[in-house]
């Protein structure tokens, strides 16, 4: 890490930047997540059976999918201020659209689109906090942006639910959607790169010694170069486990709610944000930990790695006691661990992306691993909404999301074995499959 230090007007700068990323991941998680408040009217409007609900659901996360790999090349070749920009416009058009379906084929169809748009938000974020931020000071504003994946979770539910109750969830889809335009407005006008502020000689410094790689785009030769890595392989493959066990909770835990335990639907909008309070603790708790590794260990890669594994493994663990506790409030206290967890593994993933990639490659990077994410995340819904109609019970669905998330604890820990070299990207670099341990590394 270089000696400089940056002066306080450059600290507010990056105080000021993460906090667009927080706002504009907290309206991302808004608006993907306002179905699940909608489950139950949505399901009596169009007659749907759980398994449809769980299509429709995954009609939103199977298009963010296929939508992260060319989100994360573009974000890299046109950078984040522009890119971010004009998907929180693109999917905020898309999620009012909702509003106004008369069909199940047209609400999955702007749930597609909102799918889509969305990719570039997390990616970017990614590719902000390697250009604002040194390597052992990334857990935190990581943390910042991913602790806001859970903010909306925790605290939007009551005031979608007092709108869909006073209203309807159409009107709910609409009033989102106008919020995301003024959001989008709002980024574009005032983000920018470092390259772009008018900084003083030694802030300059401190900035190009974060970043000192050339300041390029990647080719689409050198992007399909990051699939021979088995770092790369060992993100994705643990990170589909990831999105699956979160997907569970996401797409169905107000449902969960109100079927076990017969919850209102007025309550069910109150209980379900309460778990999603373990999140702030897990993205607080994560970004701390592995910062303080990082300086304690000298080795970042390493420090975001321990997190990451444990984060999962206590998400897996608690998402099997929800299947065997049978009170409210036990259930809740589980699922706040589930979240917990989660977002202590999602905010070292992130934290150990920008450690992983060389600079240019960074949203190109954390692309594929969020791929993976978000086909588990395709995979959760449908799969448990087919278990509880075949089974009657939530049970066989949890203990599916545990298995496949203790599967997925072994891919991070055997697989992601060292960083990904810029020499062996660019041209003429020599292509690795599986790359040394560091030392002292797990």
């Amino acid at each position: 890490m270089s000696e400089q230090r940056p002066s306080r007007r450059f600290r507010r700068l990056q105080l000021m930047t993460t906090g667009l990323m927080v706002l504009m991941v907290a309206m991302n998680y808004i608006d993907r997540g306002a179905i699940a408040i909608a489950n139950i009217n949505i399901r009596h409007d169009f007659g749907l059976s759980a398994t449809a609900v769980g299509g429709l659901i995954s009609a939103w996360s199977f298009a963010y999918a296929l939508g992260q790999l060319p989100a994360g090349f573009l974000v890299d070749r046109l950078g984040p201020r522009r890119m971010i920009g004009l998907a929180v416009l693109i999917w905020s058009l898309a999620q009012a659209a909702g509003g106004f379906a008369l069909s199940f084929a047209q609400l999955a169809a702007s749930r597609a689109g909102l799918g889509v748009a969305e990719a570039p938000g997390l990616l970017g974020c990614a590719r902000v906090t390697k250009n604002w931020y040194h390597a052992n000071e990334r857990g935190l504003p990581s943390g910042a942006y991913i602790g806001a994946t859970v903010l909306a979770p925790a605290f939007a539910p009551v005031l979608l639910t007092a709108l869909m109750i006073y209203f309807n969830w159409r009107v709910m889809f609409i009033t989102i959607g106008v919020l995301g335009i003024v959001m989008a407005l709002a980024w574009y006008g005032v983000y920018r790169d470092t390259e772009d502020v008018a900084l003083g000689a030694e802030d300059r410094a401190y900035a190009q010694a974060n970043n000192p790689e050339p300041a390029t785009t990647i080719s689409f030769r050198q992007w399909l170069r990051l699939f021979k890595f088995q770092t790369t392989w060992g993100l994705t493959f643990g990170t589909f486990g990831l999105g699956y066990v979160f997907w569970i909770f996401f797409g169905w835990f107000p449902f969960y709610l109100e079927s076990r335990y017969h919850v209102s639907i007025a309550h069910t909008g109150f209980l379900s944000g309460i778990p999603w309070l373990g999140g702030l603790a897990g993205a607080a708790f994560g970004g701390y930990l592995s910062d303080m590794l990082a300086k304690r260990h000298a080795n970042p890669f390493i420090a975001r790695k321990i997190p990451l594994i444990g984060g999962l493994f206590c998400m897996a663990v608690f998402t099997a006691l929800i299947a065997v506790v049978d009170t409210v409030g036990l259930t809740l206290v589980c699922a706040f661990f589930v979240i917990f967890g989660g977002i202590c593994c999602t905010t070292a993933l992130w934290a150990l992306v920008t450690v992983v990639a060389p600079q240019k490659y960074t949203a190109s990077l954390a692309s594929i691993p969020n791929c993976g994410a978000y086909l588990g995340a395709t995979c959760s819904p449908i799969v448990t909404g087919f278990l509880v109609d075949r089974t009657g019970s939530f049970v066989p669905a949890l203990l599916t999301g545990t298995a496949i998330g203790l599967i997925s604890c072994t891919f991070y820990l055997l697989m992601i074995r060292a960083p990904v070299r810029v020499e062996d990207l660019e041209e003429g670099g020599t292509l690795l499959i599986a790359q040394p341990t560091p030392t002292g590394g797990i």
